[in-house]
């Protein structure tokens, strides 16, 4: 289904700020709100995120938090997947985008003014910020956490829209995680207030990706695929939050888990895990991911 960005469907006028990576997708979801609602402003996010510099803070991180061993074998994921898996990847993103947003979507609009920051929670920001006098701060798959006055500033707060159930899928990587363990079909979306915890804020939408059981091991793709399907839900939850109505999940919640990053060893297990339930399912002709 494509929607036209010329369509005001129910149109608000909550003054936004978005913030994201400048890449096509988040350019879309930016359009996508403007369209509906007042975006006074594009934040862009993680400017320094492939900069020799960043690489070597992230690997001192890892290596603190990990140990040598996982940091190397994260490592070795990336590197996988950069060679054998992206390309793909965001080719189906591509086609998969283009047919719901449309390909003019794909450049942000000039309507929309953008703000380059090295840091979120600068006092440069938050002064823009308070300028701005948004009413909510909407960000999209963005890596540096939000500090406290970014729940303050906005009057409805900051909402994340976030790859993944929670609290079962928190953090990093949900969309490769929910396929290794078996549960491709469990790949969502959640938008969700920031708060002092990582992906743990109350849930203002949520739900499950329509994704191809064929399609399930691309990552990137299923992951905003997923994020795609729940725009309908989003914009109920705008509405929602802009009303002070109460928001409820009907669904049962299962254990909480917060995900870091994937590992080539991981990648192997989902591979093999994989292929022993294509070969179990396979007089029943179900299809799994792999």
């Amino acid at each position: 289904m494509r929607s036209s960005l010329g369509d005001h469907p129910g149109q608000s006028f909550v003054r936004i700020v978005f913030i994201g990576r400048r890449n096509f997708m988040n350019h879309c979801f930016a359009n996508w709100l403007a369209a509906r609602h007042q975006v006074v402003a594009f934040f862009e996010a993680d400017i320094a995120r492939r900069s020799l510099q960043n690489h070597v803070r992230w690997l001192q991180r890892r290596m603190r938090r990990v140990g040598l061993a996982r940091t190397i074998d994260q490592v070795l994921y990336q590197i996988h997947y950069r060679l054998f898996q992206e390309p793909t990847d965001r080719e189906l993103m591509r086609e998969s985008f283009a047919s719901y947003f449309g390909c003019d979507a794909f450049a942000l609009s000039p309507s929309i003014p953008v703000h380059e920051f090295p840091d979120l929670n600068s006092p440069a920001v938050m002064k823009t910020l308070t300028d701005l006098q948004p009413d909510l701060a909407f960000a999209v798959c963005i890596s540096q956490y939000l500090r406290k006055p970014w729940e303050a500033i906005p009057r409805f707060g900051t909402v994340l829209y976030h790859e993944g159930l929670t609290p079962e899928y928190k953090g990093v990587h949900t969309a490769f995680w929910a396929n290794a363990l078996g549960e491709s079909d469990r790949i969502g979306y959640t938008l969700l207030r920031v708060t002092a915890e990582i992906d743990a804020g109350e849930p203002v939408a949520q739900g499950i990706g329509r994704i191809d059981p064929e399609l399930g091991k691309w990552n990137g793709y299923t992951g905003h695929q997923a994020l795609i399907d729940g725009l309908p839900d989003v914009e109920r939850g705008l509405a929602a939050l802009e009303r002070g109505e109460p928001i409820s999940m009907n669904r049962r919640i299962g254990p909480a888990h917060t995900y870091s990053y994937a590992g080539l060893t991981d990648e192997v297990r989902r591979v093999w895990s994989a292929r022993r339930r294509r070969r179990a399912q396979g007089r029943r002709r179900v299809p799994v991911a792999w």
